[in-house]
């Protein structure tokens, strides 16, 4: 990741600042998000791939307990 964006709101600069991309060419602007959070490993995909399913088996036994179709 580099260590400046163009700015959504007015097409300037932003630069990071702490946690925040923060628009530092226009004073006016004051745009400002967060940075993305890091991005997962393999292992931590697949665990949240498995947490994932697991809830979905639990929302369909749930779903055809109350006989609810969907």
């Amino acid at each position: 990741m580099g260590d400046s964006v163009e700015c959504p709101k007015c097409q300037g600069t932003m630069r990071i600042k702490g946690a925040l991309w923060v628009c530092t060419n226009n004073p006016w602007c004051g745009y400002q998000r967060e940075m993305l959070k890091p991005v997962l490993s393999q292992a931590e995909l697949l665990k949240e791939n498995a947490q994932l399913k697991e809830w979905v088996k639990q929302l369909e036994t749930i779903l055809r307990t109350h006989r609810i179709k969907i």
